[in-house]
């Protein structure tokens, strides 16, 4: 807390004062940022092109938002501190569930063709939501990881598109499959 007063140029008591404890703390960051970068992601509803390069836009704006430098850093300093901060993960997936209810809308548009028209059932009910966390572990979770393991630096450039079209070829397969 001491490091992030003096880089925020406010003393230590200012910093509690607003955020009682480093998770109050961490857990406003996420969501801020999360808030700032999925919470914006465009809207695809009006996009007439083919489901496979709605789903490949959709999951390479996911993947520019999660492979930033900032968000990587805030992952490593996740699986360094969730054994004694169990809390901090609550934050993280809460971003997580952004992105999949982004990439589900993508999802539900295409097998319906239009945006859905209800919001009401839980995310673990949600066939869409299901399918984007399939999604999610085929193509934005290994990029991560390999980010987070330092086997690729940061950033959208540095993801293998190739790999990306592949994983969502890939899903698409099973997706097409499970509804017909």
């Amino acid at each position: 807390m001491e490091q992030i007063a003096v880089s925020a140029g406010v003393a230590k008591r200012s910093l509690y004062a607003r955020f009682p404890t480093k998770e109050t703390l961490f857990r406003v960051v996420v969501r801020t940022y999360s808030d700032q970068t999925l919470g914006h992601l465009p809207d695809m509803a009006e996009d007439a092109s083919p489901l496979k390069d709605r789903i490949l836009d959709g999951c390479l704006r996911v993947l520019e938002v999660v492979l930033a430098t900032d968000v990587i850093a805030l992952e490593r300093v996740i699986v360094a501190e969730s054994v004694r901060f169990p809390e901090l993960v609550a934050s993280v997936e809460a971003a997580r569930g952004q992105a999949l209810r982004y990439l589900g809308g993508i999802l539900e548009r295409g097998r319906e063709g239009k945006a859905r028209t209800s919001r009401k059932k839980r995310a673990a009910e949600d066939p869409a939501i299901v399918s984007a966390g399939h999604l999610w572990d085929l193509v934005v979770a290994p990029a991560v990881r390999a980010a987070v393991l330092a086997k690729v630096p940061c950033g959208l450039a540095n993801a293998d598109r190739s790999q990306v079209c592949a994983r969502v070829d890939f899903f698409l397969d099973g997706y097409r499959g499970s509804v017909r």
